[in-house]
C-alpha cells in the first residue's frame, strides 16, 4: 500500500493475502479539506505481467480526505481594568480569518479582523462611576464563537465628615 502524499502512512506497507491496514496522518494545519489516496496492489508486477485494462481492474485505490484543524483561541478569557484609562492585550493563536466586534462605547479595539496569529489591544476610557462596568468582544470564525469578557472597577466612594455636615461624593 503507498500513499500519494507525504501526510499520511500506511501501516503494514507491504504483505500477502488479507490484511487490516492503519492509515495514520499527520494534523491538517490548512483551513480547507485535503485528500489523497492510497494504492494498494503490485503495480510494478501487474505492469509487467498484465494488459492496461487488468492493472486498473486488479489496483485498488481508496481516497482519504481530512477536514481542516479549525483553530482558533484567546490567551484569556476576561481582561481585568482598575478605574484610570488602560490599554490591554489579548493573544489570539489562529490558523483562520477571525473578526471581533462589540457594542459597548466605553471601550476601544486596536482591530476588528485578521487572519491567523496576532494580538488585539483592548483601550479602556476612565471609569469615574463608583458601579463596576462589565462588557464583551465577540469573535467570530469559521471554529465557531468565541467571547472575551472586559471588566472595569468602579472609582472608590469617598464619605467626608465635617463638623455640621456628612457629604458623600466620589473620586474621579
Amino acid at each position: 500500500a503507498v500513499p500519494n502524499e507525504t501526510w499520511m502512512t500506511v501501516s503494514p506497507s507491504s504483505g500477502v493475502g488479507s490484511a487490516i491496514v492503519t492509515v495514520t496522518s499527520e494534523k491538517n494545519e490548512l483551513p480547507e479539506l485535503r485528500a489523497g489516496e492510497i494504492v494498494f496492489g503490485n503495480r510494478l508486477w501487474l505492469d509487467k505481467n498484465s494488459s492496461s485494462d487488468e492493472v486498473n481492474d486488479m489496483l485498488g485505490i481508496v481516497t482519504i480526505k481530512q477536514s481542516p484543524t479549525l483553530e482558533f483561541s484567546l490567551s484569556a478569557d476576561t481582561l481585568f481594568f482598575t478605574p484610570q484609562s488602560d490599554g490591554k492585550s489579548v493573544s489570539i493563536t489562529s490558523n483562520l480569518s477571525w473578526e471581533a466586534s462589540t457594542r459597548f462605547y466605553w471601550f476601544t479595539l486596536s482591530k476588528t479582523s485578521g487572519e491567523g496569529d496576532g494580538t488585539l489591544v483592548v483601550e479602556a476610557t476612565e471609569n469615574t462611576s463608583i458601579e463596576k462596568r462589565e462588557g464583551t468582544i465577540t469573535f467570530k470564525s469559521l471554529a465557531g464563537f468565541s467571547t472575551l469578557t472586559v471588566v472595569q472597577e468602579g472609582v472608590e466612594p469617598v464619605f467626608e465628615v465635617g463638623p455640621d455636615t456628612l457629604s458623600f461624593t466620589y473620586k474621579s
